[in-house]
């Protein structure tokens, strides 16, 4: 097939982007043009020349991705949607074109949220998370939803985590920080765990193959917390123990409570993968998190063994291709949905309006505009 994969250029490693990957091994059987915020606007001609198959939208809840909204409503595809609403980014980009009517009448048809028109127009709905995916279902039961795993993995750390240097003595345990810098409130919560008698060691070197190589344990803590788990998935294929945040993508996973030591998750029956936090209680609970991992080697060393082993069981690249080769396949054999007439009409107009109102008033009556 002939694909048009539309996501906004991410300030992110390749390391940690999925859809770098997943795309590269895609390219084995389909004909994909990518295009981004700079290149967006050529998917008009594009198209005219030769119609695309499908296209594909990667929607999130930043900025960034706006520019890809009215795409969606022309040319509908696949929307893969990489965070749980999509609110606040419409909310805003409205607002920054003061469009207050236009904001307005998408509050009133998606009955408060926003996140509503693309899932409607759209042939097909992606997600990674199952409760997402069941969630969905019941909101928008004519949606097609369909669950793809997250693929991460093709030039992963396959093997066991490297031993701690003997060579020292009581080696401090190396903490890296994944996905994002490594903030404050990370720096004074080692800081306290140091101070509670913990030996650890904040890696200076923030690269993601360092980290990924060199850690003993894994922070993947980004402010604010995010949809985004291919950190998480990424420290979880290195065998190293994680330390994410408690939220709503991550809680069908099995984790542990470091207030209490006990499994959060959906199944509490299932080996913990990772330790979460509670985000208001970042500080206090990072610091516990990291004095017990500092001090129960075993915890740390089953906690790595788990997460790798859900890993492959879950979250591999070749998983990922598979779903999406079907998914792919799918779509393209789906009609665009059926728009009522409820449909707020600025989500479907062609930009023509104001040439056709200037045209009226000198009568012109050939519609070259088409």
């Amino acid at each position: 097939m002939r694909l048009a994969w539309c996501r906004p250029t991410t300030g992110l490693s390749d390391r940690l982007d999925d859809s770098v990957t997943l795309i590269d091994e895609l390219r084995s059987h389909h004909d994909i043009t990518r295009l981004d915020q700079s290149s967006m606007h050529d998917l008009v001609r594009l198209d005219s020349r030769q119609p695309f198959d499908l296209l594909v939208y990667e929607l999130a809840d930043t900025d960034d991705h706006a520019c890809l909204w009215p795409y969606v409503f022309h040319y509908p595809g696949i929307v893969r949607l990489r965070s749980g609403s999509l609110h606040h980014s419409r909310a805003t980009s409205l607002a920054r074109q003061r469009r207050g009517d236009d904001r307005r009448a998408e509050l009133a048809f998606g009955r408060g949220d926003l996140s509503v028109a693309p899932i409607l127009a759209s042939r097909m709905v992606v997600v990674h998370d199952e409760h997402l995916a069941d969630s969905l279902r019941r909101d928008y039961p004519h949606t097609q939803i369909r669950v793809v795993p997250v693929g991460w993995g093709r030039e992963s750390f396959f093997s066991e985590p490297s031993a701690k240097n003997d060579s020292r003595p009581h080696s401090p345990l190396r903490i890296g920080v994944l996905g994002h810098v490594p903030r404050q409130t990370i720096v004074r919560a080692v800081q306290r765990a140091m101070q509670s008698g913990a030996s650890l060691e904040l890696m200076a070197e923030a690269s993601p193959d360092a980290v990924l190589r060199e850690a003993d344990v894994i922070l993947a803590l980004p402010w604010p917390p995010s949809d985004d788990p291919i950190p998480a998935i990424a420290a979880m294929s290195s065998g190293r123990p994680l330390v994410i945040f408690e939220t709503e993508s991550s809680a069908g996973w099995p984790t542990l409570d470091p207030q209490t030591w006990l499994p959060r998750g959906i199944d509490v029956h299932e080996r913990p993968i990772a330790v979460a936090i509670d985000p208001r209680d970042e500080e206090h609970s990072l610091a516990l998190a990291l004095r017990r991992l500092a001090t129960d080697s075993s915890l740390a060393a089953n906690l790595g063994r788990a997460a790798q082993a859900w890993w492959r069981e879950h979250a591999t690249l070749s998983q990922a291709v598979t779903a999406w080769q079907a998914a792919l396949k799918e779509a393209a054999s789906l009609a665009p949905p059926r728009r009522g007439e409820d449909w707020p009409p600025h989500l479907t107009a062609d930009g023509t309006a104001r040439a056709r109102a200037i045209l009226g008033e000198f009568a012109v009556t050939v519609d070259f505009l088409g």
